[in-house]
């Protein structure tokens, strides 16, 4: 089905107080500036970290100038940078090649790195990763997809270090 004629059906919706704002979801510059033809995009949901920065060459400078925010999922890689183990019964993980094989031992300088800086400034490697985010603009939204306390005493922290 054509992105017009969804975000059409939705525009009605908003017309009819149904729905507030129209956000899109892991959609490329194409599908953006024929959504926001239609009607006014206000998010973007995409995966975006200091591994996964796609985003940053096409799709961001286009919601900047169309004024769209970001609703960023997997601010840690999928668990990359906090080193969660994938196991590999049921792990949907073990299908990304982040963490096949071959790049395992590329990916872990890239994880060993992280955490030799985030050692010296005397957070978590966690911390510094969300940090790096939220420092990214004030139009990105992180969402911690934390699966330990571990992991959410590590973005609380990053968060109040984000704002001081």
């Amino acid at each position: 089905m054509p992105i017009e004629d969804t975000i059409g059906a939705i525009a009605e919706m908003v017309k009819a107080g149904y729905v507030r704002h129209i956000g899109l979801s892991e959609v490329g510059v194409e599908t953006i500036r024929r959504a926001h033809a239609v009607h006014p995009i206000v998010d973007l949901q995409i995966e975006y970290s200091l591994i996964s920065r796609g985003p940053e060459a096409r799709i961001f400078p286009l919601l900047t100038e169309f004024g769209i925010g970001v609703t960023d999922y997997g601010i840690l890689s999928r668990g990359l940078l906090s080193r969660s183990t994938v196991s590999a019964r049921g792990d949907i993980r073990t299908r990304f090649p982040r963490f096949s094989a071959e790049n395992r031992t590329r990916n872990a300088r890239l994880v060993e790195a992280l955490e030799t800086l985030a050692l010296e400034n005397h957070i978590s490697s966690i911390q510094l990763a969300i940090a790096w985010v939220l420092a990214k603009g004030h139009t990105i939204v992180p969402l911690i997809g934390a699966r330990t306390r571990a992991v959410v005493r590590g973005a609380r922290r990053a968060r109040c270090a984000a704002v001081a």
